[in-house]
């Protein structure tokens, strides 16, 4: 798990269990907003973590939808800590 991402776990907040999370924004680490919302969305049966932060009106965009992002990955790790499933 990357760095950026373990320094985000405590920064998670669940919103709708197992569907929704918040993710504290933090300008040492790039962050513009205050906070960005993560999802776990079911596209045709395939389940995919979407984030605030991959709108395409934020710069990067683009490239944090094919990379993904530490707010995404606090969230995977989040979810882990507390024996939650891979998804």
């Amino acid at each position: 798990m990357p760095k950026r991402s373990l320094a985000r776990v405590n920064d998670v907040e669940e919103i709708v269990p197992g569907k929704v999370w918040k993710v504290r924004g933090r300008s040492e680490l790039g962050d513009r907003d205050g906070y960005y919302i993560v999802k776990l969305v079911d596209l045709k049966g395939l389940k995919r973590y979407v984030c605030s932060c991959q709108d395409p009106s934020k710069p990067f965009s683009l490239r944090r939808a094919r990379e993904g992002c530490s707010h995404i990955g606090a969230v995977i790790a989040y979810r882990r800590m507390k024996g939650e499933d891979r998804y």
